[in-house]
């Protein structure tokens, strides 16, 4: 059996929450775009480099992903030949 002090500890411990519970939002997903375009202009500091591009990143803070895409107009031996040789 339950006592009256008990259900009044219980009444007064929901009316505490309840104004706790509706402050209460969801989580909103944020999913966010960088474009860069690539060229030795936009290097910091710039250079000569001939090569241009495009990289697209997104990234997801929900699931914690990123993902990158990255294109080139020339193929990576003429972009860095010293890595190559």
């Amino acid at each position: 059996m339950i006592d009256r002090h008990s259900l009044g500890d219980l009444a007064r411990a929901i009316l505490l929450a309840l104004p706790l519970a509706m402050l209460a939002r969801p989580a909103a997903a944020t999913i966010t775009i960088y474009n860069a375009q690539l060229s030795g202009a936009n290097e910091n500091p710039a250079n000569a480099s001939a090569g241009t591009g495009l990289a697209i990143i997104t990234v997801d803070d929900v699931l914690d992903t990123h993902d990158l895409l990255a294109r080139t107009d020339r193929p990576p031996a003429d972009l860095f030949p010293a890595l190559i040789a």
